[in-house]
């Protein structure tokens, strides 16, 4: 412990016997059984400089530090409290309570602590709140505190209502260097500089001594508020004496007001507040009665109030009033106001009638614009009468521009689309829903074509339909183009099925093989069924399994029929959830024959976790044949192995392959062998590959095939797994 005595900041003792001392920025100590401990030896401490100690009555030990900051030992634990918690008295240097309720004064101001809360007191003179360095509370809870404007007494009424209401300002009592006092409370240490001795008298410490005083024989300071009067008023220098009906010339930029209140007792201590009733929402305060001067006054009526405090601070309640009006010049009148605004409305007319003959203009073009567009227009009220239409309609149709909107479905519209339109265009009406519709219309000539009919509601801020307008565009050159394009599509349906009807022509003989081979297993399967019932007795057993064999075979033989006659049905495609593993799987049942004979095996590579996909499942397996068959094709002569495999594609898509180890593609560009007519057999029509890229790109795939380095080739083609709708011709 080195001799720092000179630095002692504060002392307070604990209830363990204990002594705590701070030497400010040099440390904090505790002295027990003649041992000095930095910190008491604890760790959870504020190690920067602690200002002032206090330990109440409940034996919690307060450490106050600077910035706000205070931590409280109590028994062996410490709280810490700081600006978050609504503590803002910034270096704390006094700390004092009597009970459980702890006053916290510093630099800033004063506030209470209670119950894990923390509360500001505020006076009407900010500055006496300011530096406390000492507080005592007496037993009847008035406080004396020590601060740098000097000694500053507060009664217990008053703090009550400060703690009450957040917006009170207490009064209190000040007494300072026009009281007698000769110093000021000391900033720095040592700490406190307010202390109650055990006679009752009250001590505080100031920098040039120490002073006392008995609160019990302390009587209240007596004041009285001056008297306050207005003196005069000036106008832009010129001086006027008060009076209740004073008038102030016109162009009147500044009005300055000298009041005056006669203190005897003590002159420097009163305080003074004024306002303009009609500019100033609160009251300004000064320190001494200084002229009030109002600049750039608008023209009227005025009312200034001035009041006085006593030297306590409290103000008197009755101001000195007066009242003076500013005369406006002559533009700044009724009447000529009332001149400006008719003269504005005149020119608000001019410009009206300037914006109508514009809005004019604009819809005689506008006019122009609907009358010339290729389009029948027209516009209807909310219940369908026809208000408009133009030109085009009426050369068109021959009807009148007004009328009714049904007459367009009795009279225009051709008998077929008449019932439809009449009924969409009153559900429309009705629900206030746009209308859409394809339908005919007669010429005058009597030729009926047809047009794309649209029309929308306009509504109002409400959401009611005041109007609807329309269109109706010519579309029959694009019918008659959909029309081609359905009768191309169904061309390919049939080109498509004449090629399936030929590739099951060209291979009757395998197929007749593999229906034959289930129908001999069924025959032998009966003959056997009939011996074991000839048996004596009858072998039932026996017979049940050779009855069982021919219905299996039986079923076999039906399903190769129905696949041969799903190929030769002419029916419309028709597009379903379809698995691409089970078609490839029915395709080999199919082609096994045929690849038997040319000394071809099929193998298989099924993804498992194939998704499914949406397409046709004729079409489908005509792809598959296709692609199977001209592999085979390609090996009759060597034989070898036809591999078909399934896996995703970069996108998502499904992937199909096809690959044979034949003669591979012809030299030359791979896209030429999938052109109508192109084939390298010499039998061969040249539309199979043609069929089957239609098929796949119809469904929204791709076909293409690439070369092995080797011998062989390999056709690919993709299908997606959503639904798509293309067009595709060959």
């Amino acid at each position: 412990m080195v001799n720092q005595i000179e630095f002692l900041q504060t002392i307070t003792g604990d209830q363990q016997g204990g002594v705590w001392v701070s030497f400010g920025r040099h440390g904090l100590y505790r002295l027990a059984d003649g041992i000095w401990t930095p910190y008491g030896g604890r760790d959870d401490l504020p190690k920067k400089a602690i200002l002032f100690e206090f330990t109440d009555s409940l034996g919690r030990v307060w450490f106050g530090c600077t910035n706000s900051q205070l931590a409280v030992l109590d028994g062996d634990r410490v709280r810490r409290f700081g600006p978050s918690d609504d503590l803002q008295v910034g270096n704390i240097t006094a700390i004092y309570g009597r009970g459980p309720k702890i006053w916290i004064g510093g630099e800033f101001g004063l506030e209470q602590f209670d119950q894990g809360r923390f509360r500001k007191i505020a006076a009407v003179d900010d500055k006496w709140l300011r530096g406390i360095s000492g507080i005592v509370e007496t037993p009847g809870g008035d406080l004396w505190l020590n601060a740098i404007s000097g000694i500053f007494h507060i009664r217990k009424a008053e703090i009550s209502e400060a703690l009450k209401d957040s917006e009170y300002r207490v009064k209190g009592e000040h007494f300072g260097r026009r009281e007698g006092l000769s110093g000021v409370a000391t900033q720095l240490r040592p700490f406190p500089t307010a202390i109650e001795g055990t006679d009752g008298r009250l001590w505080f410490a100031l920098r040039n001594g120490a002073v006392w005083l008995d609160p019990a024989a302390y009587s209240e300071k007596r004041t009285v508020p001056p008297p306050i009067t207005i003196q005069s008023i000036s106008g832009d220098d010129k001086g006027y004496a008060p009076d209740p009906r004073l008038s102030l010339p016109a162009h009147t930029s500044s009005v300055q007001i000298s009041y005056m209140a006669v203190s005897l007792s003590d002159p420097e201590a009163i305080r003074f507040r004024y306002k303009l009733q009609e500019t100033d929402k609160d009251w300004h305060e000064a320190a001494a009665a200084t002229p009030v001067t109002y600049r750039n006054l608008p023209p009227g009526s005025y009312h200034f109030s001035v009041e006085a405090s006593d030297t306590n601070g409290v103000w008197s309640g009755a101001p000195a009033n007066m009242a003076f009006t500013i005369l406006p010049a002559f533009y700044q009148t009724t009447w000529f106001r009332l001149l400006c605004v008719a003269a504005f409305l005149a020119f608000l007319w001019g410009l009206h009638q300037l914006r109508v003959q514009q809005v004019r203009r604009e819809e005689r073009k506008l006019r122009e614009a609907i009358e010339t567009i290729p389009a029948m227009a027209w516009i209807t009220g909310p219940d369908g009468a026809v208000q408009f239409r133009n030109r085009r309609w009426v050369e068109y149709t021959g009807l009148s521009q007004l009328g009714k909107a049904e007459e367009v479905g009795t009279i225009a519209v051709h008998r077929e689309d008449r019932d439809r339109i009449l009924r969409r265009m009153g559900a429309s009406l009705a629900s206030g829903e746009p209308f859409e519709e394809e339908m005919r219309i007669r010429r005058t000539d009597g030729e009926y074509r047809w047009f794309l009919s649209r029309a929308v509601p306009l509504r109002d801020k409400r959401g009611k339909v005041v109007k609807w307008y329309g269109a109706a565009t010519d579309i029959q050159d694009r019918k008659r183009a959909e029309q081609e394009r359905e009768r191309l599509r169904q061309l390919e349906a049939d080109l498509a099925h004449t090629n399936r009807v030929s590739t099951l022509g060209e291979m009757a003989a395998s197929l007749a093989h593999e229906i034959k081979q289930p129908i001999a297993a069924a025959i032998t399967s009966a003959n056997s069924c009939i011996e074991w019932l000839a048996h004596e007795p009858p072998n039932v057993d026996r017979a049940r399994v050779a009855a069982a064999r021919i219905d299996k075979y039986g079923n076999r033989a039906a399903e190769i029929i129905d696949r041969i006659r799903s190929f030769y049905k002419k029916t419309p495609p028709h597009r379903e959830s379809v698995d691409a593993d089970e078609i490839i799987g029915e395709m080999v049942l199919l082609l096994r024959g045929e690849a038997n004979g040319c000394a071809v095996s099929i193998r298989t590579e099924l993804a498992a976790d194939l998704p499914k996909i949406t397409a046709d499942r004729v079409q489908l397996q005509q792809v598959l044949m296709n692609l199977m068959l001209n592999g085979i094709e390609a090996m009759k002569e060597t034989g070898g192995v036809l591999t078909v495999k399934t896996g995703r594609g970069e996108c998502g898509e499904v992937l199909i392959s096809v690959s044979d180890a034949g003669v591979g593609l012809p030299a030359g560009t791979p896209d030429e062998i999938f052109n109508a007519f192109f084939t390298t057999k010499p039998q061969g029509s040249g539309m199979g590959l043609a069929i089957s890229r239609s098929i796949v790109e119809s469904h929204g795939g791709r076909l293409w095939a690439t070369s092995h380095d080797g011998r062989g080739a390999t056709f690919h083609f993709t299908l997606p797994t959503a639904v798509v709708e293309v067009s595709a011709a060959i």
